[in-house]
């Protein structure tokens, strides 16, 4: 079982497809770390396209499912990691139901996911593109790698 490192570019077969991320963070969140994931339409790719693209979004997930019921192989090491932050920002807010838009946004450095910088009531352009304050199980990161999600597209916005 490899056990990823901060720079690690990793490429994970799940589900019958192709997924690839790069580690930003150590474990920060219930087991999740930061991630970069690369757009993708789950095909396999080659290495020279991927580190020539920053093409994707931050989030935090968990790579136990993987490990368990996929293939993790450590592709390379990224070096540089910041062309990899999209975001130094994550944003979370109560969840009040379906097609209900959030009143009260917590903002949060990365460097400290604990204590909120700021509460705003509508999101800034710089806080817009935050990253999600959440962890998610790498078979929500797959879908949303494949659908191109982007954190300002979170719908209670």
């Amino acid at each position: 079982m490899i056990r990823q490192q901060v720079g690690d570019l990793l490429e994970i077969q799940f589900d019958g497809q192709w997924f690839y991320v790069v580690v930003l963070s150590r474990i920060v969140m219930f087991g999740g770390t930061i991630v970069f994931a690369f757009y993708n339409d789950g095909r396999r790719q080659d290495l020279g396209s991927l580190l020539a693209s920053t093409d994707g979004f931050n989030l935090c997930t968990d790579l136990l499912l993987p490990k368990k019921e996929g293939v993790v192989t450590l592709l390379g090491r990224a070096g540089d990691t910041a062309p990899y932050f999209k975001t130094r920002y994550s944003k979370g807010t109560f969840y009040r139901g379906p097609k209900v838009k959030a009143d009260r946004w917590f903002i949060y450095k990365l460097d400290d996911l604990r204590n909120p910088i700021a509460v705003v009531r509508r999101l800034s352009d710089e806080y817009r593109p935050a990253m999600d304050h959440s962890v998610c199980s790498f078979d929500v990161a797959c879908e949303k790698i494949l659908a191109r999600y982007s954190p300002d597209q979170d719908p209670r916005i």
